[in-house]
């Protein structure tokens, strides 16, 4: 495994010219479907995937910060809902509240991904 491949991946969820592409690789072969809370994967099932393998390399605290930044993207917001079905709500929306100031669309994007996953 190519623990430096992994993490910078990760850097690029900051960057909004590269998060789209970012978040596409990390949500590859994650489920897709119109319920999020019924898309989060068991353990053995993540690990089998690109979240999964970047996991073993990053934290996933540094994943959700990132991924909650990726949604400055209006197209990565699809692939950002799939990554973070994947980790605990609470915790997502802990991390999204210890950021200071988000971007509207940022705002907006974990809001409505939050809602979701109320359903």
């Amino acid at each position: 495994m190519d623990c430096e491949y992994w993490k910078e991946i990760v850097r690029k969820l900051w960057d909004i010219n590269e998060c789209g592409r970012a978040t596409h690789i990390l949500s590859a072969l994650l489920p897709c479907g119109d319920k999020l809370h019924n898309l989060r994967l068991s353990k053995n099932a993540l690990d089998e995937t690109n979240l999964g393998i970047a996991l073993d390399c990053i934290s996933e605290d540094k994943i959700i910060e990132g991924t909650i930044y990726a949604y400055r993207d209006w197209d990565a917001q699809p692939s950002c809902d799939l990554i973070l079905a994947q980790f605990d709500q609470e915790k997502t929306e802990k991390i999204f509240r210890s950021i200071k100031s988000p971007e509207e669309k940022m705002r907006l994007g974990v809001e409505a991904f939050l809602e979701d996953m109320s359903e």
